[in-house]
C-alpha cells in the first residue's frame, strides 16, 4: 500500500483492484479512482485478478462479472474461500443487470453491485462506501447523486 502525507502524518493510500476485460472500461475506472486519490492496479481476467489479489491484498475489488476464463462469480467465490482475502470488499460491476445476476453476485460475497456504464462519481462513491463497510443492492450507487 502506498503512503500519502496529510499534514505532517503519513497515511496509507487505499489500493483498488479493477477487474475488467474491456480495455476502455478498465481504463476509465483506473483513471477516475487514481484521480480520487486511490492507488490502483488492473486485471483483464479472473486468473490475473486472483494472482494480484494474493500478491498485493487490495483494500477493495471492483469486479466485472462477465470475464474470459473464470467469470466474476467464480472469482468472488474463490476470494471468499481464501482466509487472507475473505474480508476484502468486492463490488460487482457489470452491464449484466438481470435481478438473478445481481442476487447471485451478492450471494457469492459481493457487497454491492454497480451497473455499467457508470460515471466516475458513481465508481468512486461505491468504492468509498465499500471501504466504509456500506453495502447496497441495486444498479446505481445511492451516493451517486451526492
Amino acid at each position: 500500500m502506498a503512503m500519502s502525507t496529510h499534514g505532517s502524518r503519513w497515511a496509507p493510500v487505499p489500493l483498488v483492484l479493477v477487474v475488467d476485460d474491456n480495455d476502455d472500461g478498465r481504463e476509465l475506472s483506473l483513471v477516475c479512482l487514481h484521480l480520487a486519490g486511490f492507488e490502483v492496479m488492473a486485471a483483464p481476467d479472473g486468473e490475473t485478478a486472483l494472482r494480484l489479489a494474493a500478491e498485493r491484498r487490495p483494500t477493495v475489488i471492483l469486479l466485472d462479472l462477465v470475464l474470459p476464463g473464470l467469470d466474476g462469480w467464480t472469482v468472488a467465490t474463490r476470494l471468499r474461500a481464501d482466509e487472507s482475502l475473505c474480508d476484502v470488499p468486492i463490488v460487482a460491476f457489470s452491464a449484466s443487470v438481470y435481478p438473478k445476476q445481481r442476487a447471485h453476485a451478492l450471494a457469492v460475497g459481493c457487497v454491492g453491485f454497480l451497473e455499467k456504464p457508470a460515471n466516475p462519481r458513481e465508481i468512486v462513491n461505491i468504492v468509498r462506501r465499500a471501504m466504509d463497510g456500506g453495502a447496497y443492492q441495486g444498479t446505481r450507487s445511492p451516493l451517486a447523486s451526492s
